[in-house]
């Protein structure tokens, strides 16, 4: 979680990771933003399989 009003890709990458896998144990994820996402970090979500875009 952060209060940062820009996303990071790098750290949403991070947190979606392989290796984050194992700590969360195939918990469903989501990314939540407050505003429209840029997009990279619909390309990183999308990666990871996030594939559904609410508003």
């Amino acid at each position: 979680m952060s209060a940062d009003p820009t996303p990071d890709k790098a750290e949403m990458a991070a947190l979606l990771c392989d290796a984050a896998e194992p700590h969360v144990m195939g918990l469903l994820r989501s990314i939540r933003l407050s505003g429209e996402p840029e997009e990279g970090i619909v390309a990183v979500a999308a990666e990871h399989g996030l594939t559904t875009l609410t508003r």
